[in-house]
């Protein structure tokens, strides 16, 4: 069974809610996370995307890998050279194993947290020594350098080219998109309960 398609002025409503709700509560956690610094302590980390890109780039790169590996997918292929006929095959088989999709997911997300914990406390020794305004421009320049270096390395994510990733959803066929989208939104929630705990624990209050 299909998604209906309710058009209006050529545009299909349905996927557009689908597909904002998706980005919405994506954009809802990662704005939470700043609230508890800009909001709370009044310091301005203009290097977020630092920490976002880092680990999303990385989760990314090693999920397409560790999948392709796990089902002997193009074995003996530069995976980034070939990476379309390679996710496209492993997204086939993910179509029929919803429980390894899922150990995917739940590996993207260690990783991405791993890696943005760990730029995040690298990032914690400048924020020692320097003000704050000093200190969102070093963090925004940083950044910066971060996104060149991600178009420049094609090993990673393939460079300008980027590359495909793995899709844990494909197991609900049409429903592929609600379903990632009710995840996202349950990410959100789950992020918005972790920051009331902190912003109501002796350490929100000092923060504060």
């Amino acid at each position: 069974m299909a998604l209906p398609v309710v058009s209006f002025y050529g545009i299909n409503v349905v996927q557009f809610g689908i597909d904002f709700i998706t980005f919405y509560a994506l954009y809802v956690a990662i704005s939470m996370t700043l609230n508890l610094e800009f909001g709370f302590t009044g310091i301005p980390n203009f290097g977020k995307v630092l920490y976002v890109a880092g680990g999303a780039a990385v989760a990314g790169s090693v999920s397409g890998r560790l999948a392709a590996y796990m089902y002997a997918v193009g074995t003996g292929q530069d995976f980034v050279t070939f990476n379309a006929m390679i996710i496209s095959q492993v997204n086939q088989l993910l179509a029929h194993d919803p429980l390894f999709a899922a150990e995917i997911v739940l590996v993207a997300l260690a990783i991405a947290a791993a890696i943005g914990g760990i730029f995040g406390f690298l990032s914690s020794y400048p924020a020692i020594k320097l003000r704050e305004d000093y200190l969102g421009m070093l963090l925004l320049a940083v950044a910066q350098f971060f996104q060149i270096f991600l178009r420049a390395y094609t090993p990673l994510v393939g460079g300008t080219q980027g590359i495909f990733v793995p899709n844990p959803y494909a197991y609900f066929g049409s429903y592929q998109g609600v379903v990632a989208a009710i995840a996202m939104v349950v990410f959100a929630v789950a992020v918005f309960a972790y920051s009331e705990r902190v912003s109501r624990s002796p350490l929100g209050r000092m923060l504060k």
